[in-house]
């Protein structure tokens, strides 16, 4: 709600006493300025990091010390992409492939596994994880989605970022 000026209620009244315009005027001016100052403008819609259907992944740096809710049982989203299905009224991000909502600042843009990517590939228990390069997905196999450079296929991938995230997943941390 616009909040008027002492000085634009003045000029208003101001008018009003000469007869520029009748008072009922006044209150229409007053009426339309304070409607449009309801109305949102371009700088105050946010502007939003994701759209339908992008791919996300949730940041490894939060953890609970942030301040912020945070459950053990995301670690399991860290690394994995995740589909974005829109916003909530509250702007958190909500997925097709998650049960969760996520603030913004906790998801980054997914960039998928390329060819010659350093990645981190395990089948069903994190505790063998090995690195080694990206070859490709593998669609003819449900189960095993990932090829690696030397034609061996495995269940999960995420990309390599640094020995310490390496560490955190054979740990069973992420």
């Amino acid at each position: 709600m616009k909040t008027f000026t002492k000085q634009e209620i003045l000029e208003l009244y101001g008018q009003v006493t000469l007869g520029e315009i009748s008072f009922s005027q006044m209150v229409e001016i007053m009426n339309k300025s304070a409607s449009e100052a309801d109305k949102p403008c371009v700088e105050d819609m946010p502007v939003r990091k994701f759209k339908k259907g992008d791919k996300a992944v949730l940041k490894s740096g939060y953890k609970k010390s942030d301040g912020l809710l945070y459950l053990t049982d995301f670690d399991r989203f860290i690394g994995n992409p995740l589909t974005i299905r829109g916003y909530t009224d509250t702007e958190c991000v909500h997925f097709s492939d998650c049960p969760y909502i996520f603030e913004e600042e906790w998801l980054e843009p997914y960039e998928g596994l390329k060819k010659g990517d350093l990645a981190i590939l395990w089948d069903d228990s994190k505790k063998y994880a090995i690195i080694r390069f990206y070859d490709r997905p593998d669609e003819s196999e449900k189960c095993l989605r990932h090829k690696d450079n030397i034609e061996f296929s495995w269940a999960n991938a995420i990309k390599f970022e640094s020995k310490e995230q390496y560490e955190r997943l054979i740990n069973g941390e992420i």
